[in-house]
């Protein structure tokens, strides 16, 4: 929606008034693909990036109000002949904010927090990621560090204990 609108076409015609747009149905899909990137400390962690992404907007379902003067309400009987640059426009912003503004956002969260996630009472979870995440059907699994430790001592990674198997999802059982 447009507040209001003022073009002058000549020194005494100017166009006032006030745009509106209404949709009702618009269908967003978009896929996660998940790498690594280093950070500037030289840390490695999860990074992600969209694809496959899906913008189907119906153009019949959009719906273009012009009102104002008597110049605004004549351009409104125009609205059928620009109602597909709007649709093309709105599409290209979804677009672009899936492709380019969203994994920028989120991948520049990701290096901000370092890798590390904060806990209650002075612990923090440090998620240093290997390698990229595998998603597969029924899963999703992220390699990480995962060590817990207070900041004020420090990481120590433990020497002479082995780490034991982790338990795994048992497919043959609903829980």
């Amino acid at each position: 929606m447009c507040d209001s609108f003022r073009y002058k076409i000549a020194p005494l015609i100017v166009a006032k008034g006030h745009t509106e747009v209404d949709m009702n149905d618009v269908r967003i899909g978009f896929g996660l693909q998940f790498t690594t990137q280093i950070a500037p400390n030289g840390r490695q962690l999860m990074k992600c990036n969209t694809v496959d992404i899906i913008v189907d907007i119906n153009r019949n379902d959009i719906k273009i109000h012009i009102s104002g003067n008597w110049l605004s309400d004549l351009g409104s009987i125009f609205t059928v002949f620009f109602k597909g640059t709007v649709c093309d426009l709105i599409n290209d912003a979804i677009n672009s904010a899936l492709s380019t503004t969203l994994p920028n956002l989120i991948n520049a969260n990701l290096i901000e927090n370092d890798g590390y996630i904060p806990f209650p009472g002075d612990w923090k979870l440090d998620w240093e990621s290997p390698s990229p995440a595998v998603v597969a059907t029924e899963d999703w699994c992220l390699h990480t560090k995962g060590m817990f430790f207070n900041p004020s001592v420090g990481e120590i990674e433990p020497t002479g204990v082995v780490i034991p198997s982790m338990p795994c999802k048992d497919t043959s059982s609903p829980a």
